[in-house]
């Protein structure tokens, strides 16, 4: 038994602990000669819902009840990338509005040198290998992609029907191009979320095949269980603390599970158990706190709470002091908006909980923005309001507005000043948060 928990953690630590939040403008990208690049070891956030079909209009005119194609294009945007290694593909699509209905086909690259790929797939030449138009099911958020189950039609057409179809088996270095189409118009963007499990990952698998996956099969849930273990330290003197640690859920912030780790080693240990709860959320934060201390928020997707097992969590979070500032880089707005996302209330929550337990805490809110492409004046702007958003919360939920004061500093102060992905320019879209009085 030993010899396999060896191999178990090496399996397990060779993997990135947390996928990477990359967020994208997909405006521009509704045609297949225009496909964002993605990384499938990535959650891909779009920031908004594609407006209509592109500069070309490759699909129409299709049988609505059609296993292969949409019957035309609404509002869509294309996705290309490479698999790593063989494997077996899945992915989740999640609407950040549970009233979108996203539909997706997947085609698999083939050189085409008389017409180009992107033309082979628009006569119809090339077919895509997988598809999904089914009704949206709100009941389960409206959630589409290829289901880790081998019972699954690797096609289904449009009008009630299963909401996910069947994984794909992967050779290295294939490449994929996603068509994502809502049907709606003036949505909502959506996360896109792979699991791919190449050679590392089956030696995971080669293990525990015997139970039930964790996030789609519904065998036995309550008897499979969690575990999330970490370390609490302060942040200036690495000394092991006292804390309330919780995991909660993004989609609706309740509170999952919570414990506090121990006042003389720091650690702590959450227990989950795999419910309908559990495999529904998609994305969990699991947040540190203390009196006297502001608090650290980590994304977990929920597909990883599996591979958790015997890898420790570090936290170092830091007191609060006159004149110390915090980024907060888990509360994220819209492109060109100072709409927050919907996966940034649980930490809005957060910061509400430090101002709760501080009385005497006071703070300027900073907003920023990544780039001033529509000019400085208007970056100046949106930045204040995004500052405002998080100022306005606190105060309708009675935290005094003689504790909060709020400015923005543009694009002056951007943390990537050329930035080159989606992270990047995720992470100058931000807040922060300077200590007045305490």
């Amino acid at each position: 038994m030993k010899k396999l928990t060896t191999i178990i953690l090496f399996a397990i630590l060779t993997l990135p602990l947390f996928s990477q939040q990359r967020w994208v403008d997909v405006a521009e990208n509704g045609d297949c000669i225009s496909a964002i690049e993605i990384n499938i070891t990535d959650t891909t956030n779009a920031i908004a819902s594609p407006k209509g079909y592109g500069k070309v209009l490759e699909f129409k005119n299709n049988d609505k009840k059609s296993l292969l194609y949409i019957e035309r294009e609404h509002n869509t945007v294309w996705y290309q990338f490479e698999v790593p290694s063989d494997g077996e593909l899945t992915f989740e699509l999640l609407p950040f509005r549970v009233e979108d209905d996203y539909d997706f086909m997947l085609f698999q690259y083939e050189a085409n040198d008389s017409i180009g790929f992107c033309e082979a797939v628009r006569t119809q030449k090339i077919k895509p290998i997988r598809t999904n138009i089914s009704r949206n099911n709100k009941e389960i958020g409206s959630r589409t992609g290829l289901l880790e189950s081998g019972k699954a039609a690797e096609t289904v057409h449009s009008g009630p029907g299963e909401e996910y179809s069947r994984f794909i088996d992967t050779k290295k270095g294939t490449r994929y191009y996603l068509l994502v189409d809502n049907v709606y118009k003036n949505g909502k963007g959506h996360q896109l979320t792979f699991k791919h499990s190449g050679k590392k990952e089956e030696l995971i698998t080669e293990v525990v095949t015997s139970e039930p996956e964790p996030i789609i099969v519904k065998k036995n849930p309550k008897k499979k269980q969690f575990k999330l273990e970490g370390v609490v330290r302060d942040d200036e003197t690495n000394e092991p603390i006292e804390a309330d640690v919780n995991l909660i859920n993004a989609k609706n912030g309740e509170i999952v599970a919570k414990t506090k780790s121990d006042s003389l080693t720091g650690t702590y240990t959450i227990v989950v158990s795999d419910t309908k709860g559990l495999r529904d959320a998609g994305l969990f934060k699991l947040e540190i706190s203390k009196d006297g201390y502001f608090f650290d928020s980590q994304d977990i997707p929920a597909y990883k709470l599996p591979d958790l097992g015997g890898i420790k969590i570090s936290h170092r979070i830091p007191k609060l002091k006159k004149g110390k500032t915090f980024n907060i880089s888990n509360i994220n707005f819209y492109g060109n908006q100072a709409k927050p996302l919907p996966q940034s209330f649980p930490t809005f929550k957060a910061l509400l909980k430090v101002m709760e337990k501080n009385k005497t805490l006071k703070i300027n809110i900073e907003g920023h923005t990544n780039g001033c492409g529509q000019g400085e004046l208007y970056s100046k702007k949106l930045s204040i309001a995004r500052a405002k958003t998080v100022t306005e919360y606190l105060i309708a939920n009675d935290i005094s507005k003689d504790r909060i004061k709020y400015n923005g500093s543009g694009c002056n102060e951007m943390l990537y000043p050329n930035p080159t992905n989606g992270t990047q320019q995720m992470l100058n879209r931000r807040v922060e948060i300077e200590v007045l009085e305490y």
